[in-house]
C-alpha cells in the first residue's frame, strides 16, 4: 500500500543534506538511549535531546515546516484523524487482548501495572504532556525524515516503530501496547505530515493507560 508523506522532502535530491539528517538521526537515538540509562527520563537533558535535533533538521530543509511534521494542520484533514484515532485505538487495544491472552496460554506471568489515585496525580504531567512531546520529537522528529529518505515510508515505520519499541525495553516497560503503539505512531506522523498528530494519539493512549491502572488499583485494593 503507497504511503504519501512530505516528510523527508528534499533530502533525497541532495547527499550532503541526506547525510546531514541522517548523522542528526543517529546521533539523537544515541542520545536519547544514554540519556534515559543515566539520568532521570525527563529531565532538561532530555528535553535538550528532543529539540535540538528537530530544530537543526528544520535549518536543513531551509524553513520548510512540513518536512520535518512542525506543520500544526495534518493531512488530509482534521475529520480523518478523529475517525482514525478510533480505528488506530481498537487495532492497539485488540492486539494487547490478543497478546495477554497468547501469554496466558503460555503460562507466562502478567504483571498487573495499578496506580492509586495519588501516584496517577502526581505521575499525571509526565504521562500526557512530558512523554508524548519528548519522545514524539525523538523518534518521530529526529528519526523520520532521514529514514523515509533512505528507507522509503514503510521503512521509516519499521525502524521508528521497531526503536521505540527498544526504548521502552530500556525503559524496564516492555508491554505489548508498548511495543506495537510506535509503528501506529510513526505512520500516523508520515500519514499526516505533522507531530502533532502523533504527540495527540501517544497522550491520549497513555491517559488510557492511566485509567486502566487506577481501574486495576481500585480492583485489587477493594
Amino acid at each position: 500500500m503507497r504511503l504519501d508523506t512530505p516528510i523527508g522532502r528534499g533530502l533525497r535530491g541532495s547527499p550532503v543534506l541526506l547525510a546531514g539528517a541522517a548523522a542528526i538521526a543517529v546521533a539523537a537515538i544515541a542520545a536519547d538511549l544514554v540519556v534515559v540509562r543515566s539520568d532521570l527520563p525527563y529531565s532538561w537533558r532530555r528535553w535538550v535531546v528532543a529539540v535540538v535535533p528537530v530544530v537543526l533538521l528544520l535549518a536543513l530543509a531551509r524553513g520548510d515546516r512540513r518536512a520535518v511534521g512542525l506543520a500544526l494542520d495534518p493531512l488530509p484533514s482534521a475529520r480523518y484523524w478523529v475517525r482514525a484515532t478510533l480505528v488506530i485505538g481498537g487495532l492497539v487495544a485488540a492486539l494487547v487482548v490478543v497478546s495477554f491472552l497468547a501469554m496466558s496460554i503460555a503460562g507466562v506471568e502478567i504483571p498487573a501495572p495499578r496506580l492509586t489515585p495519588a501516584e496517577a496525580r502526581e505521575g499525571l504531567f509526565r504521562m500526557i504532556v512530558a512523554a508524548p512531546l519528548v519522545e514524539e520529537l525523538v523518534w518521530r522528529g529526529a528519526v523520520c525524515p532521514a529514514a523515509v529518505a533512505l528507507l522509503g515510508p514503510w521503512g521509516a515505520v519499521a525502524a521508528s516503530g521497531a526503536g521505540f519499541a527498544a526504548l521502552h525495553v530500556v525503559y524496564g516497560n516492555p508491554a505489548p501496547d508498548n511495543l506495537v503503539a510506535g509503528f501506529f505512531l510513526a505512520w500516523a506522523h508520515l500519514r499526516s505530515g505533522s507531530l502533532a498528530v502523533p504527540i495527540a494519539l501517544h497522550s491520549l493512549g497513555n491517559l488510557c493507560a492511566i485509567g486502566a491502572q487506577l481501574a486495576a488499583g481500585a480492583w485489587f485494593a477493594a
